[in-house]
Parts: structure tokens; sequence; C-alpha cells
């Protein structure tokens, strides 16, 4: 065998271990992918595409639980708001809007602003979990989310 042919059998040697390495180490395989992956570790392009595709598949599968759909809606909301505020800010400085006006449909933004902090936060979800299993009456929910809210509003 020729020189170059022994670095080029090294090289994909090399690559093969260590791909077979990240796949055994990274977290975000199942169980289940990590066997068909390392399977293929007798035809290294085949496990390295296969580490893509899973890769892929995984990240998309990830990103498009309704947790992150929601935690999607909830920013593009809140980016908005500020938005709406930012308008009525201009609104209010070209003396189209009163400051009356103004100030009472920015604190009626900031409220909903709090409201989708209160959706999106984890306490919240495990008071929706345990009023949902009634385990918490309507009064309890009520109470422990006012505050849940309360301590929202003291962190902004």
């Amino acid at each position: 065998m020729r020189p170059d042919h022994k670095v080029a059998v090294g090289a994909i040697v090399g690559l093969t271990i260590i791909s077979s390495m990240y796949v055994l180490n990274n977290r975000s395989f199942t169980e289940t992918q990590k066997t068909v992956l390392m399977f293929f570790i007798i035809l290294p392009p085949l496990q390295w595409l296969s580490i893509l595709i899973v890769l892929l598949y995984n990240n998309t599968r990830e990103n498009n639980t309704e947790t992150k759909k929601t935690e999607r809606k909830i920013e593009q909301l809140k980016t908005s708001l500020d938005s709406s505020i930012n308008h009525l800010k201009e609104l209010y400085e070209q003396g189209i809007i009163s400051k009356e006006k103004y100030e009472e449909k920015c604190v009626a933004i900031e409220v909903e602003k709090i409201n989708q902090d209160l959706k999106n936060s984890i306490e919240y979800k495990k008071l929706v979990k345990l009023f949902n299993s009634n385990i918490l009456t309507i009064q309890e929910f009520q109470d422990a989310t006012e505050e849940v809210k309360k301590n929202l509003t003291m962190k902004t």
C-alpha cells in the first residue's frame, strides 16, 4: 500500500472513531438512534450522512413541540406589544393622543405582557396541570396564579 493511501485510510478510521464517540456521548440521540448509527460504523460515509439526518430530524422535532410553538408565539406577541408602545409614544409626542390616553394604553399593554409572561412561566404550567388533575380547586388555582403574577411583576 502506498504511503498516501495509508494516510487516507488512517484519516477515515480516525474520523469514524471520532464520529462514533460523538454519537455515544451526545444526549440528543435516543438509544435506538445510537444503536443504528453505531451499526453504520462499517460504512463511514453512511454513518456521517445518517448522523446529519438524525440531528436534523431531532432538531426539527424538538422545535415543533407545542411548548416551543407556544413560546415562539408569546415572544412574537411581546415584540408586537413593545412595538405598540413605541407607536403610542410616537403618537403622543406628535400630539395626536393625550397623555392620559397614552398612559392608559401603556398600562394595558404592560398588563398584557405580564399575562403572557405568566402563561409562559413554569410555575403557571405546573398550576394548570394540578388544576386539570382536580388537585387544586378553582380558588386555590386563582390564588396561586395571582401569587405567581405578583412575583413576575416584581422581577420586571
